[in-house]
This record gives structure tokens, C-alpha cells and sequence, in this order.
């Protein structure tokens, strides 16, 4: 504490070990909401998002540089136009 090693063999140590042990029904609790989070479809829903909107955002900007015919332009021009994009896909 403070910089300093804790002796966990003294008193204020063992009391700091068993702190930090979770009683069985913390631990059944902790388990618990693991299983129901993977049980849901939630949990894939928020990992398909982002790869979901990398996959628009990639698209969409390659079709504004094809139509624009921005690959003619200045790299700057482009690379305004992908922080525009940017700000409304990954807000």
C-alpha cells in the first residue's frame, strides 16, 4: 500500500487475502450472469456491430471515391470526407 510490499503474513495482510476472496454466493452470482450473457443474443448482436459498420463504412467510401472520382484529388480532400464518414458510423 502506498508504494510499499504488504506482509500477508501479518494480521493486516491475511485480512487483505480475505477480502478478497468472494463468498459462494458472490461466486455462484458471478457465474450466474456469465451463463445468462452467453446464453443471450445479445452478447453476438454487439460483436457483429462493428464489423458490421467497418464493412459500410469501407464500401461507402469506396464508392464516393469511384463516383467523385476522388482518386484524382488531393489525399487530404479524401481523407475529410472519410473523418465526415467516420463521424456518423463510429459516433
Amino acid at each position: 500500500m502506498k508504494g510499499e510490499a504488504v506482509k500477508l503474513d501479518s494480521e493486516a495482510g491475511e485480512s487483505m487475502l480475505n477480502s478478497l476472496i468472494l463468498s459462494d454466493n458472490a461466486k455462484k452470482f458471478a457465474i450466474g450472469t456469465q451463463i445468462h450473457a452467453a446464453n443471450s443474443l445479445d452478447m453476438y448482436f454487439k460483436s457483429l456491430i462493428p464489423a458490421v459498420n467497418a464493412l459500410a463504412f469501407y464500401t461507402i467510401s469506396q464508392k464516393i471515391n469511384q463516383n467523385f472520382n476522388l482518386y484524382s484529388k488531393p489525399a487530404a480532400l479524401r481523407g475529410l470526407i472519410y473523418m465526415g464518414l467516420g463521424k456518423f458510423y463510429f459516433k
